[in-house]
């Protein structure tokens, strides 16, 4: 698919949203170009101070208005524990396998909600984390394409400073940034606090804690059916036939539809 194909299907697109500086980002960048935007926040279990995401939304929805801008906690937790014993003996990719069920898990909210473009807050200045490689984001592309979805990382080209620079002309200040190893740095108090992932940007650059862009493939390469079959399941729970689902979506999106699905 193309984000020319996607654009004329509905106009709304959606994004993993944590509520932080990337995803904020991504979600305007979106309304720049949709005429809705749906903000996915993730419930896991392991995530504190979810309400700081709900803070963030409502930031959103105040500047471009609620019928531009939707907010919606969506749980998890079953999926992601059951992820976590599936790849307990991998924690080096603790982020990566959490990343795996809320991209599964958005595109279910995509097809329930008729979205053909989703997107994540993902940027080169973190592409040391596994979920945020470059070779990760064109397996997920692949992925998300398999159900007619367009997933796109707008931000990800956007240095820190060009970040706060555009969020700054929508009238968007996050403050000051906090400088922790690893990462580019961080807001306090502005979106959930995972601790997780706190260990994994602690450890991202140790040698005794490595995940190489072919560790994370072969990861996702493992995780990836598996994956598959929970949106089947998740489908079948409901009464919903997935393969029509699928089917209509190909009609919407006309002969120049390339996915083979």
């Amino acid at each position: 698919m193309t984000l020319k194909e996607v654009e004329k299907l509905g106009g709304k697109a959606s994004v993993m949203f944590s509520g932080g500086v990337d995803s904020t980002l991504v979600a305007c960048l979106l309304l720049d170009k949709f005429d809705a935007v749906h903000l996915i926040t993730f419930d896991y279990g392991a995530d504190l101070f979810l309400r700081n995401a709900r803070k963030s939304a409502r930031r959103l929805i105040d500047l471009f208005g609620p019928e531009r801008v939707r907010h919606d906690f969506v749980n998890i937790r079953k999926w992601w524990l059951a992820s976590q014993v599936r790849n307990a003996r991998q924690f080096n990719l603790v982020c990566m396998s959490c990343k795996l069920i809320m991209h599964t898990r958005s595109i279910c909210y995509c097809l329930e909600n008729d979205i053909f473009a989703h997107s994540d807050g993902s940027i080169r200045e973190q592409g040391q984390h596994p979920e945020q490689m470059e070779g990760t984001l064109k397996i997920l592309h692949d992925y998300y394409n398999d159900y007619y979805i367009d997933f796109t990382s707008p931000a990800y080209e956007f240095s820190t400073e060009a970040e706060d620079s555009r969020l700054a002309e929508l009238g968007i200040d996050f403050g000051a940034r906090v400088r922790v190893p690893g990462a580019k740095g961080s807001h306090i108090h502005k979106q959930p606090f995972c601790l997780f992932a706190f260990f994994d940007v602690l450890f991202s650059d140790n040698p005794f804690y490595p995940h190489s862009q072919e560790d994370v493939l072969e990861h996702l390469r493992k995780n990836l059916p598996w994956a598959k079959n929970l949106i089947d399941s998740y489908f079948e729970d409901k009464g919903l036939d997935l393969s029509k689902i699928l089917s209509k979506r190909r009609e919407w999106l006309g002969p120049e539809a390339h996915n083979e699905a």
